[in-house]
Formats: structure tokens, C-alpha cells, sequence
């Protein structure tokens, strides 16, 4: 570390970069000299601690505190202040609508271009424009000159400009990346009649702005005290017809949202849950849409941020915030007022006692029959009874019939019932699954002398709640306005 700055403190041109390949040495070093300041107050071969060694062990961590708050005051001034070259040239990916063979010319600012890697393919290639500057610019490598180890013609020990290197037509220029600051000359992108401006950000002027605010970032005084140019990127006029790449990729990405909803709407049955599939699609969009609201309100071409934008974007997470409330209301209210059938499955394996052979009946409620995973192994069957409904229910599985590929007699393409998907004989049942609501007509479960309950749990009655306090979980109002039935499990008495 030392070695290093001795050497670089001989450069008679310094820059804060040149300390990177150091940052982890002087770290460590750092670390050294806060965790031994209890020591330099230490007294010799004493085994008490003084006051002042005392104080020192209580002052370090305000120390490392104030190292680190004023790090991240320096990272945070350099990355919102210096990023917008990094950032200038990742928009370029959504440009690709300028065709194969496109060129992108960089003048002043050489010395920001970042590397090729930042480049998209459909450029062919980077040329520098002459505004100054005299020394040896890089070069597209080019293999026939003799690979890695050739010394091309236009290389030179002096550093000194190659005719070779700048970009004699100006005109041939797709895209052009140009920084306008606060000074008395003429820039190439405020010709507005041939460039259009498709990226500009903000970049901190170190000349005008004080050397304390644009050294760290100082809340509220940052913006403020600093002055700012303008990082462009433009590109010819008749060249930016196309849409922009992003929001292509993005219509391609949420576009089976769109189909689904088309295909869901023309269903003459409809529920929430057939939108499950293409809920991660709507998080998508909604997050785009709530993303860009301030981008609604900013005017083009404009550094400053106005009024409206700033509150557009206090607005935001408020807006957020209110969503996730209201998504976490609903999805309490689903748990807490439908999760019954879930949970009186789970309690048939408390009831082996019951024995093997035994059967489960399930009535009105098929449609919330979880799956054979939540039946024991004591239950030898799970039966349907005949409760009104007139489609097609799922019998179990029998690989006599031919296995997975073979069609039973029982089958139908009108989803009409079969006769044998009923039982006929309902004293063979052992359980009995049923909903009782508030509704006039009697319930199988009502019979005390055949059934005797041993699981009831609430279940929300969707017809006679009203649909503010069923949709959304709201505390105390959701169990006092809402109606619930019983979900029951029930076991034959024995005779």
C-alpha cells in the first residue's frame, strides 16, 4: 500500500480511481488503527482498565459510525452524480429499431466510454469525433493486422493522435453520446433539426459545484447546492421511427395476460380463481404502470425534476403501500373465512380408531374434496351421494379397465352423471362431509341418533354477508358483519 501511493504521488497526474487497486489495504489498515485505540491509553503491565481506556472502547464504534456514514456519503454522491455515462449506454438495448450496421460516435467524452461490453450488436461499430484532444485512442481490434502481438502503423510511443482514429464524416453517425455543461461553446446535440435526444440524465458538475456537496451526499442540500449537466445520447432523426425495444418485450411478456382474460370473459362461468394462472402477469403490469407514474408528469428534455414529479414519487410507495394492504386483506379474509375444508381433512387421522375398511361420503360438497393425499390410509374409499348434482364425478382409479389410456363405460363427453358415481346404500358410510348454512331445508347431519360431529368449523356464508366485509379482511368488522355456516365432519353413531 505504501509502495503504491509513494509511486502514484510521484504521477504528476492524480486521480482519486488510481487508489482502487489499494481500497482493501487501506481498509484493513483502518480496521487496525480504530480496534487498538483502547491500547495507545493502556497502562503498562496494569490489569485495570482506566477511565480513559474505558471511554475509548465506547467512542470506537461511534468512530467506525461516523467513517461508514461519511463512506456512504461519498458512494452515494459518486453513484447519483457519475453513473449517467454507465446508465446512457444500457438504453441503448431498446434502440435496436435502428437497423444492423448502425454507428455509435463518442467525442469528449472518450474517456467515459465504459468498454464493448456495453455496446448491442446491431452497433458495428464505435468511432471517436474529433473535439480536441490529441492523444492515442483506441482502435477496433483487427486480426489482420497480425492479432495481439502486431504493432499497427498508427501506434506510437509519444501518445500523440493518429490521423486514423477520428471520424472524418460526422454525417455516417447513428448515435451520438455528448455531455452539455453550463460553458460558452456550441454542442453537436442541440441541433435539434438532425438529433433527437432518447436518453438524458443528470451529471454533477465538479467545476461549479462546492467541493463539500459534491463530495458527499448531504440530504436535501445535495440537489440543491450542486449544479448539473446534461449526459445525452441522441440519434439521427430518421432513424427513430420504431417503438422502443422495452416496451416491445415488455407487450410480449404480459400478452397471455390480455389472451387469457379474452378467453376467461367470453366463459359463461366465471370465478377468481381462474385468473391464478396469470396473476404473476398482473404483479407484472401493475408494478410497470405504478413504476412510470412520475415519468407522466416530467417534462422532456428536462434535468430538473419538477414539483409534480417529486410528489408523483412521494405518491408512489403510498400508492404501494395501499395495495399490499388491500391484497393482504383479501388474501387473510380467504384463509380465515374458507380454509375449513382444508382443515377438517387434516383431522381424519386422528379417527383410525374407526378401523380399516371405513368409508368417506362426501354430498354437496365434491367441489372442495381436496385430493385422496389428505385421506388416510384406514379409509378404504371416499363415495359420492347424490345431492342434486347432475355432472360427472371422478371414480377411482381401477388399472383392470386398461390403466391411464383406456376409456371406461362410465365416460362421457357431455359431463352427464353416471349412475355408478353415486352410493346407493348410505348407511355404508362411516363419515359424512357436510356444509350446513342458514337455509330452509334439513341437513343429513341433523339426524343426532345416526351422526354424532366430531370436527365443526366456521365457514363464510358468501350469500348473506355483505360483500365489503367478505372480500376483505377488516378487524373486528369482519367476524360482526359477516355470516358463517358449519363445515362438519361426522362419524356414524354405532348401534
Amino acid at each position: 500500500m505504501y509502495i503504491w501511493l509513494a509511486f502514484m504521488s510521484l504521477q504528476p497526474h492524480k486521480e482519486e480511481r488510481f487508489l482502487y487497486p489499494i481500497y482493501p489495504l487501506i481498509c484493513v489498515s483502518a480496521s487496525v488503527v480504530i480496534e487498538n485505540i483502547p491500547e495507545l491509553f493502556r497502562e503498562k503491565y496494569s490489569t485495570r482498565e482506566s477511565l480513559l481506556v474505558t471511554i475509548t472502547k465506547y467512542i470506537r464504534p461511534v468512530i467506525l459510525g461516523l467513517i461508514l456514514c461519511a463512506s456512504h456519503a461519498r458512494t452515494f454522491s459518486l453513484i447519483n452524480g457519475y453513473s449517467a455515462p454507465l446508465e446512457v449506454y444500457k438504453l441503448l438495448e431498446h434502440h435496436d429499431d435502428a437497423g444492423p450496421g448502425s454507428v455509435l460516435c463518442v467525442g469528449s467524452e472518450w474517456h467515459r466510454y465504459p468498454s464493448s461490453f456495453f455496446v448491442p450488436d446491431y452497433i458495428s461499430e464505435v468511432r471517436w469525433i474529433d473535439d480536441g484532444f490529441r492523444g492515442l485512442l483506441p482502435f477496433p481490434f483487427n486480426s489482420t493486422l497480425g492479432g495481439t502481438a502486431a504493432s499497427p502503423s498508427y501506434f506510437n510511443n509519444k501518445n500523440q493522435a493518429s490521423d486514423e482514429q477520428f471520424l472524418k464524416n460526422i454525417e455516417t453517425c447513428t448515435f451520438l453520446i455528448e455531455l452539455q455543461l453550463s460553458r460558452p461553446y456550441a454542442y453537436r446535440g442541440s441541433d435539434l433539426s438532425t438529433w433527437e435526444a432518447i436518453a438524458v440524465l443528470p451529471y454533477l458538475d465538479r467545476e461549479l459545484s462546492p467541493a463539500k456537496y459534491r463530495s458527499f451526499f448531504i440530504p436535501y442540500k445535495w440537489q440543491e447546492k450542486n449544479v448539473f449537466g446534461k449526459y445525452f445520447v441522441v440519434i439521427l432523426q430518421d432513424t427513430n421511427a420504431a417503438i422502443r425495444k422495452y416496451d416491445r418485450c415488455l407487450l410480449v411478456v404480459i400478452s397471455p395476460m390480455y389472451i387469457w382474460l379474452a378467453f376467461m370473459s367470453l366463459q359463461p362461468h366465471k370465478e377468481e380463481r381462474f385468473l391464478y394462472p396469470i396473476y404473476p402477469l398482473i404483479c407484472v403490469s401493475a408494478s410497470v404502470v405504478i413504476e412510470n407514474i412520475p415519468e407522466l408528469f416530467r417534462e422532456k428534455y428536462s434535468t430538473r425534476e419538477s414539483l409534480l414529479v417529486t410528489i408523483t414519487k412521494y405518491i408512489r410507495p403510498v400508492i404501494l403501500g395501499l395495495i399490499l394492504c388491500a391484497s393482504h386483506a383479501r388474501t387473510f379474509s380467504l384463509i380465515n373465512g374458507y380454509s375449513a375444508p382444508l382443515e377438517v381433512y387434516k383431522l381424519l387421522e386422528h379417527h383410525d380408531d374407526a378401523g380399516p375398511g371405513s368409508v368417506l361420503c362426501v354430498g354437496s360438497e365434491w367441489h372442495r374434496y381436496p385430493s385422496s393425499f389428505f385421506v388416510p390410509d384406514y379409509i378404504s374409499e371416499v363415495r359420492w351421494i347424490d345431492d342434486g348434482f347432475r355432472g360427472l364425478l371422478p371414480f377411482p382409479f381401477n388399472s383392470t379397465l386398461g390403466g391411464t389410456a383406456a376409456s371406461p363405460s362410465y365416460f362421457n363427453n357431455k359431463n352427464q352423471a353416471s349412475d355408478e358415481q353415486f352410493l346407493k346404500n348410505i348407511e355404508t358410510c362411516t363419515f359424512l362431509i357436510e356444509l350446513q348454512l342458514s337455509r330452509p331445508y334439513a341437513y343429513r347431519g341433523s339426524d343426532l341418533s345416526t351422526w354424532e360431529a366430531i370436527a365443526v368449523l366456521p365457514y363464510l356464508d358468501r350469500e348473506l354477508s355483505p360483500a365489503k366485509y367478505r372480500s376483505f379482511f377488516i378487524p373486528y368488522k369482519w367476524q360482526e358483519k359477516n355470516v358463517f355456516g358449519k363445515y362438519i365432519m361426522l362419524r356414524r353413531v354405532p348401534k
